[in-house]
This record gives structure tokens, sequence and C-alpha cells, in this order.
């Protein structure tokens, strides 16, 4: 069995949501149990945009999660977003490699047209909605106009005013379990919070009354969170299928800059930056996997992983042979359950609104950097610091350029990105406009 969940907008930093980060002011003690008794802590680093982060996990899930997927996420364009899920299904899926019953429940953000729509991408089942920044009671999409309701069972609109999208999304998952639980299945659950518009039930809204707006409101919505994974996790323990399940559990992105309307509540600190950044506080997130028969429980591991691995980890897991007639830039987590302290990649590579950065060992590489968010969500690094490297091992929170000090490791990194690019322009599935430089920055 394979699950993964996704948080949207749940930041790495123990300042914010995630009790095995240790947050200093409140507690969610069900993520912490997972972590600590079942799972192995990973250093995760993501596209610093839902919709792409989002596109690469499914690639991962159902295609093929190689260069032809990040070709296609880093163009820049929103425009182009809705044909991503379309190119991305051409090839072969893991339900085409091993037959799985497969289900996604939660946020799409790939696009809504019937072609781009889970049911065309490989999923059996799908409870949830296409867009991004949908409020969790009325499941109406707010963020621009015309607004609109968007709430989807398959490929039939349906209405559920008043239940919370968290609970909404934990129930299904539930369901599917029980009905699938005698047979393989793989699940993709896509929570919408602590997502904007940020709208919390209740219950946890009373669990952290001491502390305040908006801080409380994304307390409470982490703790949704953190109950409903605790609930499935609970729920594969009682149908005596927890031990070969294998749980990814990450966020897409770091938390954003707080909001016109005054929603935040969340820091990345001790990262630098917020969401849409390329600076660790856009990149760096929680992570687990959980296997109990194979992935040692309480382990810490610092080497870097990124969502295209869960295409190989995966197909290792179910022992499916990935194909050999492409490139496969995901490696398969196996060897970090061996040896954590064990490097799988020798560089990551990320794009994002005329942004670029490597990641390679301690050093990081950063290009045109979004800086200073709390004050513009669209400010850059200038002047030296346009070009910035930093050791991230003893300066997580990047605050020393050591471009100066350290200018071959710059040269060799800013090397590595060019080949990178070209490599991928030179393969066959690479999107026309790909070598286009990306001009437009978003907030979905």
């Amino acid at each position: 069995m394979i699950g993964t969940a996704m948080a949207a907008d749940l930041t790495a930093s123990g300042q914010t949501g995630v009790a095995i980060h240790a947050m200093y002011d409140f507690w969610t003690p069900s993520r912490h149990y997972q972590a600590f008794h079942g799972g192995m802590r990973i250093q995760c680093v993501a596209e610093p945009a839902i919709v792409q982060e989002q596109g690469v996990v499914v690639a991962s899930l159902f295609d093929l999660a190689g260069t032809k997927a990040k070709t296609i996420l880093d163009r820049a364009e929103w425009k182009d977003y809705f044909d991503i899920a379309t190119l991305l299904r051409t090839g072969m899926t893991l339900p085409d490699i091993i037959g799985y019953a497969t289900a996604v429940f939660g946020k799409w953000h790939l696009g809504s047209i019937p072609e781009c729509q889970p049911n065309s991408q490989g999923f059996d089942v799908f409870l949830g909605h296409h867009a991004s920044c949908v409020d969790c009671f009325s499941h109406m999409y707010y963020a621009s106009e015309p607004w609109y309701h968007d709430l989807y069972h398959n490929r039939d609109e349906v209405f559920e005013d008043g239940a919370h999208m968290t609970d909404i999304i934990t129930r299904e998952t539930l369901g599917f379990i029980e009905a699938h639980r005698a047979q393989p299945f793989l699940i993709y659950v896509a929570y919408n919070t602590p997502h904007y518009p940020m709208v919390a039930q209740a219950k946890y809204m009373k669990m952290y009354e001491h502390l305040p707006t908006p801080r409380r409101v994304a307390a409470a919505l982490c703790a949704g969170i953190d109950d409903s994974v605790g609930q499935i996790r609970n729920r594969l323990r009682e149908r005596g299928l927890l031990d070969n399940t294998v749980v990814f559990f990450a966020s897409d992105n770091g938390a954003p800059s707080p909001s016109k309307r005054g929603e935040g509540g969340c820091s990345n600190a001790p990262y630098r930056e917020y969401k849409t950044s390329l600076f660790e506080g856009g990149i760096r997130l929680p992570g687990i996997i959980s296997w109990p028969a194979q992935v040692p429980a309480g382990v810490v591991c610092d080497q870097p992983v990124v969502g295209l691995d869960i295409f190989a980890t995966a197909a290792q897991a179910m022992g499916a042979e990935l194909p050999k007639d492409r490139t496969i830039d995901g490696r398969s987590w196996f060897p970090l359950f061996q040896n954590p302290n064990e490097p799988i990649h020798e560089a990551i590579f990320f794009e994002w609104a005329g942004q670029h950065a490597v990641r390679s060992g301690k050093w990081k590489y950063i290009e045109n950097g979004f800086i200073n968010m709390e004050r513009s969500r669209k400010n850059r690094a200038t002047g030296a610091d346009a070009v910035y490297l930093a050791d991230v091992a003893t300066d997580p929170g990047e605050k020393k350029n050591v471009r100066a000090q350290f200018p071959e490791i710059a040269a060799k990194l800013g090397k590595l990105h060019e080949q990178w690019r070209a490599a991928i322009a030179n393969d066959p599935t690479a999107s026309p406009d790909f070598l286009k430089n990306s001009t437009k920055s978003g907030q979905d």
C-alpha cells in the first residue's frame, strides 16, 4: 500500500506547525508520535509554489517523474499550467507497472478541463477541488472574480456546505481504506490548509485560545491536519495494514508572507524568506516517511530529498522495475533507510519566476532570489547578492553570502545549472518555450 499526504504552505520551521520540528507555543501530538515512533524524519526541499510541487508529486506517483515533468513545471506562464496534467499523463504510470486501486482526495490544482482532471490522470476516484484558495467551509473559490463553487466527486459537482475541507478529505481517505483494504491501493491525500483563506474548525480554535490571532488560526489548521493524519494512521493500524503501508508526508512549499487580509501566523524561521522564494524559507519542508516493516523509527536524515524521488521510492517498494528508455531524475530513498548520512543526489536544481538555485551537499547557490518578502513579494536581491552562495550546514538561515570567499564553488554550481538546463532543452519531451525567462510570479 502507498499513501502520500501533502499539506499546503506548511513550513519546516520550529516556529509554525509541525511537532517533529518543535513548536514553541503549541503542540500537536499525532504527527509527533508518527515521526518518532513509526517513521523517519527527512529533509525535504521542493519547488517554491504549490502548483509546481503538486505537479511534481502527482507526476512522481502517476507518471515518469523525470526530465519531462520538471521541464513542463518550470514554465512560469500561468496559462500553461492547464497543460501540465495532460502532458504529464503520456507515458507509463505506476498503475501500469502494478495494478493498484488509486484515489486522490483534496486539492488537485493541476487543471479543471476534462483532460486535466484526476480521472483522466490515472486516478480511479477523486473528491476535492480543482483550484487553489478555496474556502474550507463553503468550498468557494474567492481568490479572484468571478467567484465559483469548487467541490467535485469524480467529474460531478457536489455540495457539502458547512463541512470543513480537512474533515471531508479525511473521511474519504478512511472510507477508501475500508473499501480497498483487501487489495493494493495508492492514495494521494492533499490537504488545502494552512493555505489562505485560513478558516479553521471551532474545536481546534478553542484549543488555542491562549494564542493571538492570526497565530491561533494557523495553529488550529495545523492541529486539524495533525489529527487527521493520526486518524489515517490509526485506521491502517486497526486494519492490520500499517506495517506494510508506505506513507509519505510533506508540505508543498514554505509558509507565505502575511496576506493583505491580515492572515498569516506562520514563520519559516530560522530559514530565510517565504513561499515563492528560492531561499530556504520557500523550499525547506517538513517531511516524514513511515513504513514500519522497512524504515527505522525515530531516525533523522539530513540529506536533502525532493518530491521527484517518490516515484523511484514507491516503485522500488512495490517491486516495480523503472523504465530504462528515459531519464528518471528522482532517486529511491532505500539507501537512506540503511545509511541516512549518505547523500543520494549530487545536485538538486530549482527555478521559479526568474530565480535559479542549486543545492549540492552543504552548498546552496541562488540567482535573483526573492528577498524581504514581508515588505513586497516581488523584491529581488540586487548587486553582489544577485548571485548568492551559502553554506546551509553552518548557516541554515542563509544570512551570509560567501560567494566572494568561495568563487570556485559558486562558479561550479552556476555551471552545473547551465548544464542541467541545456540537458532539458535537448530532451525530446521538453516544452518549446522552456528556455524563455520566467517573468511572472504567483502566490497560489
